[in-house]
């Protein structure tokens, strides 16, 4: 027996046993008697405690099992500076490297998650934890490898010599393994028994029904559970394993384990062996193995978490599957991390597609399952934040169970991210960290040397990004590209989603941005790759329509991106006026698809927090606001910003803009029927315009004042005004103003009754509209067509494009156009005698009026409520509805609606022989109809109380002749 003291001087440490030694104290690494923490102990102290057995694993890492009871060395998901070593079940790599060639025979010893991290002892008393140091060079960081002694090694128990087969051909077979296989007793049964079925299990009974009808249909069937950590996929493997129709068919022979611990090939095969109960002969396991799969009828084998065997033991294990895969009667089901399948077998078809997050309703009802609470809204926004990610889910839930409220959660969540779901010393199915962690330290993450940097670049953006944009950002070849991101699918980390972009779940992002920031450089890139797009769309309305639809699908692909993008440059706090031109030119450009205020009001605020002199910045971002809150019906935002913005642009002595201010104002005037005020301050912008020589901003005045006049019903005007509009539009080439002068020229065709006429000029409308992206105006045309459709019956037709417009308006967040198209889908119910359609459609149009603070329309609709309720001859409904809606137009000084109503409640009283009152409202309804000048209603009016008057009259002579008879009668 060799005695002898022998350092390694090796670039590498070969497998074998041996003792940890620190070169400064001389203590070995050892561990106390039932604690998990690593610690210096005396170097006098012997015994299997202080010996290890280290294993170089493929990708050049090393596993470091404690020999006395199998366990390994590892550190928390997220290693800090003083946090401990401890042993757990999980497989672990370490780095181990030469200090230096002066001192070949000392080592550090780090965990690459954070190279800077390494093993150290703060001194030389016994008991003293092995903990993480910040690197520098010192002796109590380095360390010795002594190779254990033969006498040590005999002393080592046997069964916690599993590791010394790893060196033996595939199918050879092991004594190690052979006398482990052949001690019935040595593990517990608990590990071989298959996990039971699910308690809290929901939103997967789809694929769960997917799976063992595929089972039963297509045996033997090959199927593998994919999808990244966290996912689902043993809980999902459990339920089809332990469902009625699986256990009907699989009476006698199955199995479910758990490859987690296993690193190789062999102890899958005695694993098995175990699982299936099996007596292994002859110290052979993979004979015994084979010899009961040739003889049985029918087996269902389960093998959890094979994405360790088959990343640690690639080509045994491969060998393996492929042996599984020549029983005919044996059916496989897999779950492994990642997207793509394992090469090597043929997979039943149709395979089954990777395990996806959950729905809102499933996350909600995993969490209530576990912690009932009522806070359904802060769950909602809860689950949203984790990306609905059952792991994430469940530990939320138990810590909801500590009397947390997901307000709570959510607020520490937002502070915290995924270190709130961290437990020391968590296995992957109790901590998400170590669940991520396990992953990144995936052997194929060291397949390539730009997966981690892939990654990254990946996690900075929230809508993922193209494998085009990914190779540029990472300045590489498109094929190392390709190969890193093949890696990273294997691993899980990343998934690939229909519109080809590659994404990572929100938990995996926050990790990895707090422990993998981009470096400079690639964020230089990136903001540079999207400040360009904006850069090109900002004069995109005057483009030809095959660029503008490059750029356009470009930007709204990317829109997160650039929001994202955009939010930190002005995080940043920097001074740049080309930043809050970025933000200005993309917020206009949002303007037209889907508006949105928030990176604008972020903008005006740093312009307040920094101080900045420009003045005439922050009325830009003032006007920019004000419209965006415009089109999105917020109307007392809009006024306050405008009338600010103008105010600054008139101290500065910008006219143009100024007049820009004026033209909006005049246009929020109009929407909320101040015609008058809406007119005078378009005519005050359009001069403005005339004396600063912008023809788009007389054309666009001109536009707006043709919309007032079709309003009130002055046709000829309307169309003088938006033909003089769309001639200028034409001359300065501006094909989005063109798009909207057809569209109010194709309404004003349908006032007029001129149909056919209407649908050409509207259909020419929405063509222009879709090349330039704009889908307000797709939306509006849509509108209008569908009204026209409905004006000709052409209901199916109308119903058609009113609901298309509908679901575009709610798209952008034009509640007005939802309202409108609402009202319209009512009309087509009510003449098609579908009332109670018809009064659905108004009540939920009237409310998203009351959303925006629309009183006119919602006094409308009240009307039109009233007109259904006649038909239904519900007469005190329709008597309520247009007192409601008079009392509206009433306080919205509206005589015209006021007028309307007052007319409605005549013909109802009239109706009901109620014919004091009929008169009296008609009165009512003269005096508003000739204080606005309408003298057709004002004369219907009176006709109409003179009609009654004579019916009076007629009536009161058939009482008086019926009367004179009875009373000569009674005379005599």
């Amino acid at each position: 027996m060799s005695t002898s003291m022998v350092y390694l001087t090796s670039d590498h440490i070969p497998d074998g046993y041996y003792k940890i030694k620190n070169y400064t104290f001389g203590n070995l690494v050892g561990r106390r008697l039932r604690d998990k923490e690593l610690c210096g102990s005396f170097p006098a102290v012997r015994g299997n405690n202080v010996v290890w057995h280290i294993t170089r694993r493929s990708h050049g890492k090393h596993l470091i099992r404690s020999v006395t009871d199998g366990l390994v060395a590892q550190c928390a998901p997220v290693p800090k500076e003083k946090g401990s070593i401890y042993v757990d079940r999980e497989a672990f790599d370490w780095d181990i490297e030469q200090v230096s060639p002066v001192q070949p025979d000392c080592y550090l010893i780090f965990s690459s998650v954070k190279p800077r991290l390494v093993w150290g002892l703060r001194d030389e008393q016994d008991g003293t934890w092995v903990v993480f140091t910040d690197y520098m060079s010192n002796g109590r960081l380095w360390w010795r490898f002594e190779k254990a002694t033969d006498a040590e090694i005999e002393d080592i128990d046997l069964t916690n010599k599993l590791g010394a087969a790893s060196s033996q051909p595939y199918g050879q077979p092991s004594s190690i393994l052979n006398d482990l296989s052949n001690q019935e007793n040595y593990m517990s049964e608990l590990k071989y028994e298959p996990p039971p079925f699910p308690s809290c299990l929901f939103g997967r009974d789809d694929f769960i029904t997917s799976a063992v009808q595929l089972i039963l249909q297509h045996p033997p069937a090959r199927l593998a559970i994919l999808g990244p950590g966290g996912i689902g996929k043993t809980t999902v493997a459990a339920a089809i394993f332990g469902c009625d129709d699986i256990k009907k068919i699989f009476t006698q022979h199955k199995a479910f384990t758990s490859c987690e611990s296993l690193f190789m090939a062999d102890q899958l095969v005695v694993n098995l062996c175990h699982c299936f109960q099996l007596t292994i002969q002859e110290k052979r396991p993979l004979k015994t193995l084979q010899s009961f799969l040739q003889g049985v009828p029918k087996a269902l084998l389960v093998l959890d978490n094979f994405e360790t065997v088959w990343n640690g033991d690639h080509e045994s294990t491969l060998r393996l599957l492929q042996i599984l895969d020549s029983y005919r009667h044996l059916t496989i089901l897999i779950t492994l991390r990642g997207a793509l399948l394992p090469d090597g077998i043929i997979w039943t078809k149709p395979t089954l597609k990777p395990l996806q997050t959950l729905t809102v309703s499933a996350a909600k009802e995993i969490y209530r399952t576990i912690s009932s609470t009522d806070d359904d809204k802060d769950l909602e926004k809860l689950m949203q934040n984790v990306d609905f990610l059952p792991l994430a889910i469940v530990l939320l839930a138990y810590l909801g169970k500590l009397n947390m409220s997901p307000s709570k959660l959510l607020s520490m969540w937002q502070d915290e991210q995924t270190a709130l779901l961290r437990k020391q010393g968590g296995s992957k199915s109790d901590c998400l960290e170590t669940s991520i962690t396990l992953s990144l330290q995936s052997p194929l993450m060291k397949e390539s040397k730009y997966t981690l940097k892939m990654l990254r670049i990946i996690c900075y953006l929230p809508a993922g990004v193209k494998l085009d944009d990914l190779s540029q950002f990472a300045s590489i070849s498109r094929i190392d590209a390709l190969k890193a991101i093949e890696i990273l699918l294997k691993t899980g980390l990343v998934q690939q989603s229909e519109k080809k972009r590659l994404k990572v779940l929100s938990p995996v992002r926050y990790f990895i941005l707090k422990q993998h920031a981009c470096d400079i450089a690639e964020v230089s890139e990136i903001k540079q790759k999207y400040f360009n797009i904006i850069k090109n769309i900002k004069n995109i309305f005057t483009w030809v329509p095959s660029e503008v639809q490059h750029y356009l699908s470009l930007a709204n692909e990317e829109n997160d991106n650039i929001f994202y993008i955009l939010n930190l440059c002005l995080d940043e706090c920097s001074k740049d006026a080309d930043i809050f031109n970025t933000v200005i030119s993309y917020s206009q450009f949002l303007y037209f698809t889907i508006p949105s205020t928030a990176l604008i009001q972020k903008a005006i605020a740093m312009y307040n927090l920094l101080c900045m002199n420009d003045k005439s910045g922050a009325a830009e971002c003032l006007l920019s606001l004000g419209n965006i809150a415009r089109t999105l019906q917020s109307y007392p935002e809009a006024i306050s910003a405008l009338k600010e913005a103008h105010a600054e642009f008139q101290q500065t002595g910008n006219k143009k803009s100024a007049a820009h201010c004026l033209k909006s104002l005049g246009d929020i005037a109009t929407m909320t029927y101040k015609y008058l005020e809406g007119i005078s301050a378009l005519k005050e912008a359009q001069i403005e315009f005339e004396q600063v020589g912008d023809k788009r901003g007389v054309a666009q005045c001109l536009h707006s004042l043709g919309n007032i006049a079709t309003m009130v019903n002055m046709h000829a005007e309307a169309a003088l005004a938006l033909e003089d509009a769309q001639a200028i539009f034409q001359h300065i080439g501006d094909r989005l103003g063109v798009a909207y002068c057809l569209k109010g020229l194709g309404d004003i065709a349908i006032m007029l009754s001129k149909h056919s006429e209407a649908m050409s000029i509207l259909k020419e409308a929405q063509t222009v509209f879709q090349q330039i992206g704009d889908k307000l105006g797709v939306a509006q045309c849509l509108q209008s067509l569908g009204d026209n459709f409905r004006i000709l019956h052409s209901y199916s037709e109308a119903i058609s494009s009113l609901k298309e417009a509908q679901f575009e308006f709610q798209q952008i967040g034009y509640k007005l156009g939802v309202a409108h198209c609402l009202k319209s889908l009512s009309d087509i119910a009510t003449m098609q005698s579908n009332y109670s359609e018809a009064i659905s459609a108004l009540t939920e149009g009237q409310a998203v009026l009351k959303q925006i603070d629309d009183k006119i329309g919602v006094a409308y609709c009240f009307k039109k409520q009233a007109d259904i309720a006649v038909m239904l001859k519900n007469y005190p409904e329709a008597v309520s509805a247009l007192k409601e809606a008079q009392a509206i137009f009433q306080n919205a000084d509206d005589k015209l609606g006021v007028a309307h109503c007052l007319k409605k409640l005549a013909d109802i009283a009239a109706m009901l022989k109620n014919y004091p009152e009929a008169i009296s409202a008609l009165k009512e309804a003269q005096i508003e109809f000739q204080k606005i000048e309408n003298t057709a209603d004002a004369e219907y009016c009176l006709s109409k109380i003179e009609e009654i008057g004579q019916l009076l009259t007629t009536v009161h002579i058939e009482i008086q002749q019926e009367e004179r008879p009875a009373k000569a009668k009674g005379k005599f």
